[in-house]
């Protein structure tokens, strides 16, 4: 069997790409994904027996007593919650497992919150993510409140006409009020006057 001898523009192409993880022409790609390693600071290729890898130890780590957060999980394996959630959309066997990971954590910490070892307000507040049990019933029990709240009405009232109102006589200041009393007053004493002293010379003639 003679061996094709290798053309030198062939050799320099391999050595130029040797760090190169892309696919090569005419072979199916390992690599099903990838994903930002937080460490690592770099995109880095996935297998799918790496996910597979991940997924079932996902499962396992759920199993502990210590974890409450798939946050954790993600964080201490080296990627975001992100990349996992686009797995979890891809592969069905990681979906399964995320949500036995989401079913563990969600019991753990609400038997931490009836056994009281665990604050009830700050688990409550999360605690839907986790059970979907939970969260229906939180739903259920809003709407329940919500169609109970009495329906506000507005309703109009017609303001009742006041002097002013009817009045076609501007208002007049306290000024010409003042002023009208006295010279009414002084018109009067004035009068008074007048007829007493003409009784008066009646009287002497």
């Amino acid at each position: 069997m003679k061996l094709q001898k290798k053309s030198k523009s062939s050799i320099e192409i391999n050595i130029n790409n040797k760090n190169d993880k892309s696919p090569v022409e005419g072979r199916i790609s390992p690599f099903v994904d990838d994903y930002y390693h937080l460490r690592d600071q770099e995109h880095v290729p996935a297998t799918e027996r790496f996910i597979r890898e991940e997924s079932r130890m996902l499962m396992t780590w759920a199993d502990l007593q210590t974890s409450l957060r798939i946050s954790d999980f993600t964080d201490w394996r080296g990627y975001t919650q992100q990349a996992l959630l686009k797995w979890c959309k891809r592969f069905e066997f990681v979906q399964e497992s995320y949500n036995y990971a989401k079913r563990r954590i969600g019991a753990r910490r609400e038997n931490g919150a009836l056994f009281k070892e665990m604050d009830a307000s700050t688990i409550h507040r999360t605690l839907g993510y986790y059970d979907p049990v939970f969260k229906e019933e939180t739903v259920f029990l809003a709407k329940l409140k919500e169609d109970a709240r009495p329906e506000i009405q507005t309703v109009i009232i017609d303001r009742f006409p006041t002097i002013a109102d009817t009045s076609t006589t501007p208002l007049r200041s306290p000024e010409e009020v003042a002023w009208a009393i006295h010279k009414s007053t002084m018109t009067e004493k004035s009068a008074g006057s007048y007829k007493a002293r003409t009784i008066k010379e009646d009287i002497q003639e």
